[in-house]
């Protein structure tokens, strides 16, 4: 529907992709309202690889004088796709992103001079995946990102950077040392315990030493 009185009004829906989307168009600015959206429909929009798909629920506005996308959207039902990005956390870490499914996420950006900037995040019961600080550049197509993982019994953080067709990663050691020494220490003595002994004067020093110096020595390897 169109309308006209001194500026022009555009609302309608459609079903272009893949659920339903709600527009207006009025003042120089397109405002979006999905309903079970495909995710990667709407980033294929920015030329954007498609690392995720998702039914995505939220709303998008384009703003036509200064050219900037502004997104605030839920995730049901993610998943990763397959990617190079994949395959490089898989080999640093043993983590297959490819096996888990993440309802309740988030995800926020804003689009402007072919650069999006938005925050990730992606939880179920078990796990989750937050991408946080995201600077991807489509023209380039590079990624700068700090993220922070916790599934299956892994838990971990760190950056990637880099092409998106072959980006970086580098891991935080010192949490990811720190998290298989409390699943160690918990098998012995018990988690209630190990968090008590912590508590004490002195009590995480030790754990402190042992975490740098790990640390240390597996960026030898990383």
């Amino acid at each position: 529907e169109m309308y006209y009185n001194k500026e022009v009004k555009i609302t309608g829906l459609s079903k272009s992709f893949g659920g339903m989307t709600e527009f207006k168009f009025e003042k120089n600015r397109l405002e979006i309202e999905l309903q079970d959206v495909l995710l990667e429909e709407i980033l294929s929009l920015l030329n954007f690889p498609s690392l995720l798909t998702a039914q995505t629920t939220g709303s998008i506005g384009y703003t036509f004088t200064d050219k900037k996308l502004t997104a605030n959207t839920l995730l049901n039902h993610a998943k990763f796709m397959p990617s190079k990005l994949v395959d490089v956390i898989r080999k640093k870490s043993g983590v297959n992103l490819l096996k888990e499914k993440f309802d309740n996420s988030t995800l926020k950006l804003n689009y402007q001079n072919k650069i999006i900037l938005g925050d990730l995040k992606l939880t179920n019961d078990r796990s989750h995946v937050y991408l946080t600080s995201t600077k991807i550049n489509t023209s380039q197509n590079t990624i700068n990102a700090y993220f922070d993982l916790q599934m299956q019994r892994q838990e971990f953080s760190g950056k990637v950077f880099g092409s998106l067709d072959n980006p970086k990663v580098n891991l935080n050691m010192q949490k990811l040392i720190r998290y298989q020494m409390d699943k160690q220490v918990d098998k012995m003595i018990g988690k209630n315990n190990r968090k008590i002994m912590e508590k004490m004067p002195m009590g995480g020093v030790a754990k402190d030493m042992a975490t740098d110096m790990g640390a240390s020595f597996m960026k030898v390897f990383f």
